[in-house]
């Protein structure tokens, strides 16, 4: 497998240690250290607010949305996932009804363990899986979390679990969508890069990431409803810029652009569009076409 496959959020793992550092290294005793208090929030699909109160030996997760408002506590330290480098934190299922919180990744000699918490009103499941994990995302209902899992140095699949049993199922097949040839091609092999921005898609099923990595930047998008994923490979001559970029979401036009400094430096067009799906720079007439 080309390294140019090699490319999905190695970062991720590391972004999901910022809300609790010490916990990436070996265990250690706490009982005599202070406690760490640190509250995060996020709007949940529905009117309200998720609110996540962690100390070291317990969270407490609140649903605050006046009458309907509802709290429980579950044991250990967890927080709101990061899933870009920009500080973006994700969680709560696109229905309302429960949220994920991550555990950073803990070593116990050479060996790594990762835990992530579905917390509903009436119960809370943590999933723990041997290895480095990070969150990307969860399934509409629920059922299926969308995780990273590290199998070496910058090397990185992108799996569901389902939150039932907490059985990982097998990497997704991703389709690339070239710019130059205006091609396709099926990756399968491990992916790495660093996450930047992310939009979603008006109904919330499909989740849009720009990405940069070694060879060119790239549009992961992501599907949690029917769990399918696509690869926009960007043009290698924006590699340069990609830091600064941010998406731009004309979804209602089958369009994302892609900005620099208020410029479109890019567009990808999605499945469905009139122009296919494709990715084009300013100034041409229409994108390449490719089904």
């Amino acid at each position: 497998m080309s390294n140019r496959f090699q490319r999905l959020v190695p970062p991720l793992v590391l972004l999901v240690t910022l809300f609790e550092p010490t916990a990436a290294s070996p265990r250690t005793d706490t009982r005599n250290l202070p406690p760490i208090v640190a509250t995060e929030t996020i709007r949940g699909a529905l009117p309200g607010t998720w609110r996540v109160i962690r100390t070291r030996r317990a969270t407490d997760v609140r649903w605050e949305s006046g009458a309907t408002s509802w709290s429980r506590r579950i044991p250990g330290p967890f927080g709101l996932p990061v899933v870009t480098s920009r500080g973006l934190r994700a969680g709560p299922t696109l229905d309302g009804a429960a949220i994920v919180l991550a555990s950073a990744p803990l070593r116990v000699g050479t060996k790594w363990s990762s835990s992530f918490a579905v917390v509903t009103k009436t119960r809370a499941r943590t999933i723990s899986l041997p290895g480095q994990w990070a969150f990307d995302a969860i399934s509409p209902n629920g059922n299926n979390l969308f995780l990273t899992e590290s199998v070496g140095p910058g090397r990185y699949w992108v799996r569901s679990v389902d939150t039932t049993t907490g059985k990982a199922g097998a990497p997704l097949v991703t389709k690339a969508i070239s710019f130059d040839p205006p091609t396709t091609a099926v990756e399968d092999g491990p992916m790495e890069g660093m996450p930047l921005d992310r939009i979603v898609s008006p109904d919330g099923l499909v989740l849009y990431t720009l990405y940069e990595s070694p060879s060119h930047p790239f549009i992961h998008a992501l599907n949690i409803g029917d769990g399918w994923a696509l690869c926009y490979d960007l043009p290698d001559t924006l590699r340069s810029r990609v830091l600064g970029f941010v998406l731009r979401s004309g979804l209602a036009d089958g369009i994302i652009d892609v900005v620099d400094a208020g410029a479109i430096a890019a567009q990808i067009t999605l499945p469905g569009s009139k122009f296919g799906t494709s990715v084009r720079l300013p100034g041409t007439s229409r994108p390449p076409v490719v089904n």
